[in-house]
């Protein structure tokens, strides 16, 4: 891989590798002993954190979408923001996910004015081109996401 975006050690103790022009997670057990633990079809995985319950989390970019990969080659899509690049996750003790998003600018899209109702995502309007959002518990049963044949 050309670049490493995003180091985490997993509740396993192993280590976990956000790469980029490939977009390709790797696991790390140790000096010269690693695998693709799941290629994301995206350019690069930009952020690496866990769950509470122990599944790795994964922003990329270019399409802005938050993977939870639950096993070697298996994902869901959590969330895909309207902005292209997934900057940081961050996972509360209740369980709530946390997304920094960034590269676009919220000021083209039209303001409803409709506040966001309860376990849903929520943006707040503002000139910055990042927004943060939080994946409610609805959102997180997710679509699966096959990897590149």
């Amino acid at each position: 891989s050309r670049y490493i975006w995003a180091l985490v050690f997993g509740p396993d103790g192993r280590l976990y590798a956000g790469t980029g022009d490939d977009g390709k997670i790797w696991r790390i057990e140790g000096p010269g002993r690693g695998e693709v633990y799941y290629e994301t079809g995206q350019t690069h995985v930009t952020c690496l954190a866990f769950d509470r319950e122990g599944r790795l989390l994964a922003g990329t970019e270019p399409n802005g979408i938050v993977y939870r990969i639950t096993a070697k080659d298996k994902a869901f899509a959590l969330y895909d923001a309207n902005l292209p690049e997934i900057r940081r996750l961050a996972v509360a003790p209740d369980g709530s996910i946390y997304v920094a998003a960034m590269g676009g600018s919220l000021l083209k899209r039209p303001q409803t004015g409709v506040s966001p109702t309860p376990g849903s995502v929520s943006t707040q309007p503002q000139a910055s081109a990042t927004t943060t959002v939080a994946v409610s518990e609805a959102m997180q049963a997710g679509v699966e996401v096959k990897p590149p044949a």
